[in-house]
């Protein structure tokens, strides 16, 4: 643990000018390290010390009436450093409950539908083992030693502990401070083990996933046994339910394992609902492995090969006056695909052709 950063924290909040950002640091080191909250207890004693010898100062050289006024000020003062303290002890005793019992905080959702979840989904909520299941959306909890995990519906991720979760299926995202290394994710055919990262899961319920590490290490552990795989920066591979399949350059289109009896075929156009309007995505040849006849993928990569664009086509003829529009408003709905992760992704560029 870092005592600079901590005591910086502390002495900001102690002083009143903790932005949201910070609050949410010092709350994640207060649930996380018996050594912060011990910290927490001495800073918050000698505070309020050190304001009252400072008020009983400046009130030896005032008036009477000033004394009495300066006295309610230091018992604010005292109440307040006792308020401190007693959240401090509340958050000691929250640690020291059942171990179903505050693994995970529920930070925010953005678009959020629920399904039938076992577990709370409102934001500032606490989580214990339990299920979340994300129809759609986003959703970010931050695990009690300082995982954040960004969950991407539809998913299903099931709370273990404080330092593991289940991902039945779907995707999310996860970066993992220094004092949370060793956080596990557990797929159906294979356990993730970081060592300290951002990275980025994927699976379905039978067992094919991919990981991509954006920054840091992970390790790999297939179910059949098997020696385990280590990822490091900007790698990423593919899961199957036999075995593990090699690293591979994150630049690179990643690799969902064909399952078997699945159709390589795809339409290379996919015709709108209003008219001559039409959808296509035109993609580079080393793309043939990974193809949607429902999806319109968008890639710009590094590496030549892989990239893809996307072409739209809009009949007008159907409006009235399609001359006289002065503004149109063109959304996107983010779907799943097993290749990359909404929350991890380049802004895109759109071009108007006419």
């Amino acid at each position: 643990m870092d005592t600079t950063r901590l005591n910086h924290l502390l002495q900001r909040h102690l002083d009143g000018e903790l932005s949201l950002e910070e609050r949410d640091e010092l709350q994640s080191l207060l649930l996380s390290k018996p050594e912060a909250r011990r910290a927490y207890w001495r800073q918050a004693r000698t505070h309020a010390a050190l304001r009252l010898l400072g008020e009983q100062a400046w009130g030896q050289r005032d008036s009477i009436r000033q004394r009495k006024a300066l006295s309610w000020q230091v018992r604010r003062v005292a109440w307040a450093a006792a308020a401190a303290v007693l959240i401090a002890g509340l958050l000691l005793i929250w640690m020291r409950q059942s171990p179903n019992t505050g693994m995970a905080l529920m930070m925010e959702t953005q678009g959020a539908r629920w399904e039938s979840s076992t577990l709370p989904t409102e934001p500032g909520t606490v989580l214990g083992a339990g299920r979340l299941r994300l129809a759609e959306g986003l959703a970010r909890l931050r695990f009690a030693l300082g995982a954040d995990v960004t969950l991407e519906g539809p998913a299903e991720l099931e709370l273990i502990g404080a330092q593991v979760c289940r991902l039945h299926r779907g995707s999310l995202v996860a970066h993992v401070p220094e004092q949370a290394r060793g956080f596990s994710v557990l797929t159906p055919s294979a356990t993730l083990i970081d060592h300290g990262t951002d990275f980025g899961i994927s699976t379905d319920e039978i067992g094919y996933a991919n990981v991509q590490v954006i920054q840091g290490e992970v390790e790999l552990r297939h179910a059949n046994g098997t020696p385990s795989l280590r990822l490091m920066t900007q790698e990423m591979a593919a899961i199957t339910p036999e075995k593990l399949l090699p690293a591979m350059s994150l630049e690179a289109e990643p690799r969902r394992p064909s399952r078997t009896g699945e159709s390589a075929g795809f339409m290379s156009e996919i015709t709108t609902r209003t008219g001559l309007g039409a959808a296509a995505y035109v993609s580079e040849p080393r793309t043939e492995q990974n193809q949607s006849g429902t999806l319109l993928l968008l890639k710009h990569c590094a590496e030549s090969g892989y990239g893809r664009k996307v072409l739209l086509r809009f009949d007008l003829a159907g409006l009235p006056d399609a001359a006289s529009i002065s503004q149109a408003k063109l959304t996107f709905s983010l779907a799943p695909s097993g290749y990359g992760y909404a929350s991890h992704g380049d802004d895109a560029r759109i071009v108007v052709y006419a």
